[in-house]
């Protein structure tokens, strides 16, 4: 199929480090490697990485409507996105529109009724009410009939966890179109790690993502000052940028663990296996959180890197990984419990390779990105023919 997949979020650039843009691109050069046609449309591209395959366009010029508020710009974009749309499908037809779902996009799904072309909106959040909660909103009616604009009007609802797909019944999606594809992960970045790994001196906590406030990066902090005091082999390598940084910094500082914390930044893609491969046990310490919607790729990165992990038992994350079998699962929001199973997996070298020579095996045989696209795209060739 000639498909075109809709990235029309400002705040994702195509080429970024940010999970969401390593999502986009993922996506996409899997349901290339699948045999089809992809082109991204997006609303910013960042700087392009070399090498990329898959073609891509803007949604809207650079710059354009720069004197306008970020919402109204959005919406703007819209009039854009249909031109571009339209004088794309005049060169080569389209079989299929895939969006991956954001605030003030509608124009696809209208382009595609007027083709009369199958809609497939990809959600990953329910935005609106995160935007609410961790950010600003101010047109949130608007924002409110967009999304149930999307959400009956698509042909299918892919879902990146079963907690996005109840939101999404709940705001007008129809069940019977709403169907589960979790994330994955590139696995032609990783190789198998066999054996028991080198001993090391010293025992290093890894963290990969972004910084955010429902990341757990404060549990972490505190359970690594309780590692801290136990052992001064213990040390903490996080990989990743955003707004919690300075708060992290400080706080580490604070506890005089600064010098046993080594906070890298944004990595490139390519280099994310390179900075795993250098952490003794890789953690996902979320809190405890009332509404978890994740599809959390950091997990699948480190299932992918046969790192061991240490993750909340919430979520996805409970299906995902198998207590004791997989990873060790502890309760959300417990810095003496996240300490502890840490503590375990450095005493118990056996159990840490163990559990991590299953999650790559599990990783391999279903998290590959090409298995969430086929599940993803399944049966949508009838309906675009």
């Amino acid at each position: 199929m000639n498909v075109a997949l809709i990235n029309a979020d400002a705040g994702i650039p195509l080429f970024a480090t940010k999970g969401a843009s390593v999502h986009v691109r993922d996506f996409a050069t899997a349901a290339r490697a699948l045999g089809h046609h992809v082109r991204v449309f997006t609303a910013r591209a960042g700087v392009v990485t070399p090498n990329w395959s898959v073609p891509h366009t803007l949604l809207s010029p650079d710059g354009a409507d720069a004197d306008l508020r970020p919402e109204e710009r959005s919406l703007r974009r819209n009039r854009h996105a249909r031109a571009v749309l339209r004088h794309a499908h005049a060169h080569r037809p389209f079989d299929l529109i895939y969006e991956r779902y954001s605030l003030w996009s509608h124009a696809a799904l209208g382009f595609a009724r007027r083709q009369g072309l199958p809609f497939i909106l990809e959600v990953n959040s329910p935005l609106v009410v995160e935007q609410a909660a961790y950010r600003s909103l101010e047109r949130s009616s608007t924002a409110a009939r967009i999304e149930r604009y999307l959400f009956r009007g698509a042909s299918r609802i892919v879902a990146v966890s079963a907690e996005v797909a109840e939101y999404v019944r709940a705001h007008g999606g129809d069940a019977h179109r709403v169907v589960v594809a979790i994330n994955g992960v590139d696995l032609s970045l990783y190789r198998e790690r066999l054996g028991t790994p080198t001993p090391r001196d010293r025992f290093t906590v890894g963290f990969l993502g972004s910084l955010k406030p429902w990341h757990g990066l404060d549990v972490l902090v505190d359970a690594f000052a309780l590692l801290a005091v136990r052992d001064e082999r213990y040390d903490l390598m996080i990989v990743g940028d955003g707004p919690e940084r300075t708060h992290l910094a400080e706080r580490l500082k604070a506890l005089g663990l600064a010098s046993r914390a080594t906070l890298v930044g944004q990595v490139a893609r390519d280099q994310v296996p390179r900075a795993l491969a250098q952490i003794d046990c890789a953690v996902a310490p979320y809190p405890r959180l009332d509404n978890f919607y994740f599809s959390p790729l950091k997990v699948f990165e480190y299932m992918a890197a046969g790192c061991p992990i240490v993750a909340s038992r919430i979520g996805q994350i409970q299906s995902l990984l198998a207590h004791q079998s997989t990873a060790l699962l502890v309760e959300p929001g417990n810095a003496q419990a996240l300490a502890d199973a840490i503590d375990v997996l450095r005493q118990r070298p056996e159990l840490a390779v163990r559990l991590a020579q299953a999650a790559q095996r599990q990783a391999f045989t279903r998290h590959g990105w090409t298995h969430t696209v086929s599940e993803a795209l399944a049966g949508m060739e009838a309906l675009a023919s």
